[in-house]
């Protein structure tokens, strides 16, 4: 019947248009390189909690998320290899729940939190729109400034190796998606055991309103024993 054939038309040229469009380059491999600087608001959640024993008194501590900035820089050198390196600083909120015979005490304020790595890495473009990439790293970590009057629980820094392996995507001409597992030596801050490994990983998406060589929006969440939501600028060189 001629409606049949009408829809079977509109439905043929529906698949041979989005057929075209996923053979056809939607952006240049320019963006998919690694030379940036990103500046960016940073709010780290520190999963941590714990009950110590003080004396005959029990202590509570119990973390949550706040405020910080990360900044971070890569540059392509030769055969696709790249120097890479970052930095984030926070404050988060925590809260001291003191309980026993000498009295309850609760005590809420912020300690600050540092992160830091340095390495190099390889991308592998993979066509026009893809890019697949590997870093090894070092790691630091610094947790300042929790506790009250005489009673220290945390003040120590660590550092350690690190490794991380991704993957980018040029869904459109101006949209990119990035996801990545990575390994760190320090990235568990545990309060009674000191600084422990842990593996991490996350997900960005940025947006190029100018064109692949100028500013870049760009959000993203990262998910660990300190999970990380940030989100901020990308100035593409």
């Amino acid at each position: 019947m001629p409606g049949d054939r009408k829809a079977r038309f509109r439905s043929a040229s529906l698949l041979l248009a989005l057929c075209c469009w996923a053979l056809t380059p939607q952006a240049s491999a320019r963006n998919l390189d690694f030379r940036f600087i990103d500046v960016e608001y940073s709010s780290p959640d520190v999963d941590e909690s714990a009950t110590l024993s003080v004396g005959a008194d029990s202590l509570r501590l119990d973390t949550d998320e706040d405020r910080g900035y990360r900044v971070a820089a890569a540059w392509e050198l030769l055969f696709n290899v790249h120097v890479f390196g970052e930095y984030a600083k926070g404050e988060n909120d925590y809260r001291l729940t003191l309980t026993g015979p000498s009295g309850d005490l609760s005590v809420s304020d912020n300690f600050d939190l540092a992160r830091g790595r340095l390495g190099l890495g390889y991308g592998l473009p993979i066509g026009e729109r893809w890019a697949v990439y590997g870093r090894v790293t070092w790691d630091y970590i610094d947790v300042d400034d929790i506790g009250f009057d005489t009673l220290n629980l945390g003040d120590e820094d660590d550092n350690g190796v690190g490794a991380e392996i991704g993957v980018r995507w040029m869904l459109l001409e101006s949209v990119e998606l990035q996801g990545w597992g990575r390994y760190s030596d320090v990235g568990d801050p545990d309060v009674e055991e000191g600084f422990d490994d842990d593996m991490l990983g996350g997900f960005k998406a940025r947006w190029y309103p100018f064109g692949a060589e100028d500013l870049t929006f760009q959000v993203g969440y990262e998910f660990g024993e300190i999970n990380t939501f940030n989100g901020g600028l990308r100035f593409v060189f």
